[in-house]
């Protein structure tokens, strides 16, 4: 069974830039069922408590893209899961013992929002359309290009 675990996260943000940091807890774990396990993890024996700190920072560069980047572990905690895969040799790691987890670990994130490309792309149509009659937009790829681009400025 997994231990007691607590997330303490604080956000803060502000027009395009947002910052966060987690702590996170968990409590060791005692009540155990040795060899019992599957592909979720396997039980080796009690474990103890561990606490992780994480940051993160993000920028959004339009209405469509963001940028994101963090470091988990930002200590180099060492620290073992107490349902851990390394009791699975399938994933090719040693079946007989718990590994400890990464220490500090950076990473980068790019988030696009591609249903607000689409309703740029259908708000550009109408307004071209209403502008040259009833046929639809005849510039589709270059409509689709425009919302692509960070300088897009939809309200969408």
């Amino acid at each position: 069974m997994p231990p007691l675990e607590a997330r303490l996260g604080l956000t803060w943000a502000r027009q395009n830039y947002s910052a966060g940091a987690l702590w996170r807890v968990v409590a060791a774990q005692n009540r155990v069922a040795v060899g019992n396990g599957n592909v979720v993890g396997q039980d080796f024996g009690s474990t103890p408590g561990f606490g992780v700190f994480s940051l993160n920072g993000a920028y959004r560069l339009n209405a469509h893209f963001k940028l994101s980047a963090g470091v988990d572990n930002l200590l180099g905690k060492t620290y073992t899961e107490h349902l851990n895969l390394a009791g699975d040799a399938g994933f090719g790691f040693p079946g007989d013992r718990a590994l400890p987890e990464p220490g500090r670990t950076f990473w980068t994130k790019v988030d696009v929002e591609l249903l607000s490309h689409v309703r740029c792309i259908a708000y550009l149509h109408r307004q071209r359309s209403a502008a040259g009659g009833l046929s639809p937009c005849p510039d589709f790829f270059r409509c689709a290009l425009h919302c692509l681009l960070p300088a897009c400025r939809c309200a969408c």
